[in-house]
């Protein structure tokens, strides 16, 4: 396993943990939206965002990312080519 990886998987539940911890301390403040770099990017992160209550995000992900919706899978350079980067 690369260093990478490894830190990957130290850091995953992090910020799950976090969040989770925020919300016991502060249980009456609503989370505007999180936002993340692509450290953030996976599975198990995203889903942790999208189950209810839902949380808004914004990611930064790479053009080579590959997004799916169950049924086909595409480059996030094509799902977005409409936007501008930035």
């Amino acid at each position: 396993m690369n260093q990478i990886n490894l830190l990957r998987q130290t850091f995953s539940n992090e910020p799950m943990d976090l969040l989770d911890r925020l919300s016991e301390v502060f249980p009456d403040t609503e989370v505007a939206y999180i936002c993340g770099d692509r450290e953030f990017v996976g599975k198990q992160w995203l889903t942790y965002l999208l189950i209810e209550p839902m949380i808004p995000f914004r990611i930064r992900i790479r053009e080579t990312d590959q997004i799916s919706d169950g049924q086909k899978r595409l480059a996030a350079s094509i799902i977005f080519a409409h936007l501008q980067p930035g």
